[in-house]
């Protein structure tokens, strides 16, 4: 029996960053971005047959119900999974994905030589808080560029965890010198 999911409040509760992750995780590209109303992904198969989704931005108009109901039905079909499988990845299974990340250091403890440091960057076009710890040598990096304001640039595995996001496994965290150009 294949179930189909249409209540309001569960499609409601997919939130736009979280289907991106998903999306981006599980091997689609993100083909356009349609101002600040919508991205549109792209998935092409190996039979050669092409999908598209179209994820709002802002879960608060009046279609996005509509959106995640259409998101959930294409992915059913590319995935082979069902809805709620792919329901309960999008909504309670943590999205690890690599992502480039460039922001500023906007919190550090200046008394330590290694910890945990607070980053603004940009996560699916949204300025978030990110969480990393990282170890001596990036760390000296993040109190330099903490105190002189200057731009980060790092990679890492981006997590969202209760509401905020986290950066593992971080590698290449260095002054961000493309701004000056």
């Amino acid at each position: 029996m294949k179930v189909t999911i249409k209540d309001l409040d569960i499609l409601k509760a997919i939130e736009p960053h979280q289907a991106a992750a998903y999306l981006q995780a599980n091997g689609w590209q993100k083909w356009r971005q349609i101002l600040n109303k919508a991205s549109v992904w792209i998935k092409k198969l190996d039979s050669g047959e092409k999908f598209q989704i179209v994820l709002p931005i802002d879960s608060e108009i009046p279609g996005y119900p509509v959106s995640m109901n259409i998101m959930l039905e294409t992915l059913e079909v590319v995935a082979e999974s069902s809805q709620i499988e792919i329901l309960n990845e999008l909504l309670i299974t943590p999205v690890r994905y690599p992502k480039k990340i460039q922001g500023m250091v906007i919190g550090i403890n200046l008394d330590l030589t290694a910890g945990q440091v607070v980053l603004m960057g940009a996560v699916m076009g949204k300025l978030e808080k990110i969480v990393t710890a990282l170890g001596e040598s990036n760390y000296s990096v993040a109190i330099k560029a903490y105190q002189e304001r200057s731009p980060i640039v790092c990679r890492g595995e981006l997590i969202e965890e209760n509401n905020y996001f986290v950066l593992d496994n971080i590698q290449d965290f260095m002054f961000d010198e493309t701004w000056k150009n």
